[in-house]
């Protein structure tokens, strides 16, 4: 069973980071080199939030592999840095605003070491429900498109239903998720290059072999 890609999600803009690997304020921790044999969370083992701290730890120098990862949700990292649970985790927002305004601090970007700007994710289809069902797929695309065109320019109304939905305050002010519009390959790459490097693929690939066939062309 093949799975394809259909549609973008959100997009990762250097200048507006949404995500954070952070520590308590009262850590002493300060840089890459002080996470070596520590434990740090993420929200699923193997994610693109394994790959993009692997990434930094690996563009500070940092021997990537004395870590241990530990999946936890987002909603439970501020707490378990603050008891000594783990010691680092890469949250997204609003949970790191939230976290942020409580216990931890940023220790860095960690998404910077696989671009400035590329792709977090998106919507992917069994290939040969997307072959037989392409109209489907088509109308399913446009949604996803018109949604992603709405929430950018209506961001203080799209924080709201984001904060109701996952149950986290957030501030309006701070709110600045992009969601990519269209398709585009290159900012889907860098991460396949990265999970690759550090093991979560078994070899990388050109990007066009996941893009649904006919659906963008």
């Amino acid at each position: 069973m093949k799975f394809v890609f259909i549609a973008p999600g959100g997009v990762y803009i250097s200048s507006a980071p949404t995500a954070g690997l952070i520590v308590a304020k009262t850590s002493s921790i300060k840089t890459a080199a002080d996470l070596a044999g520590k434990t740090i969370a993420v929200p699923a083992l193997r994610s693109l939030a394994e790959i993009t701290t692997k990434a930094w730890l690996d563009q500070n120098h940092v021997d990537v592999g004395t870590q241990k990862f530990l999946e936890l949700p987002y909603s439970a990292m501020d707490a378990a840095l603050a008891a000594g649970r783990v010691d680092a985790a890469l949250i997204e927002s609003p949970y790191l605003d939230k976290a942020l305004a409580s216990n931890s601090r940023v220790l860095a970007y960690c998404y910077d070491a696989i671009d400035k700007y590329f792709s977090e994710g998106g919507y992917f289809a069994n290939e040969d429900y997307v072959n037989s069902h392409l109209s489907t797929i088509k109308k399913f695309a446009a949604v996803i498109a018109e949604t992603a065109r709405w929430a950018n320019a209506n961001q203080s109304a799209a924080a709201q239903i984001l904060a109701k939905y996952a149950k986290a305050p957030m501030s309006v002010e701070k709110y600045h998720t992009t969601y990519q519009e269209k398709v585009d390959a290159a900012s889907l790459q860098p991460v396949i290059d990265a999970a690759a490097r550090f093991g979560l693929l078994r070899e990388a690939f050109p990007v066009s072999q996941m893009i649904a066939p006919g659906l963008y062309r």
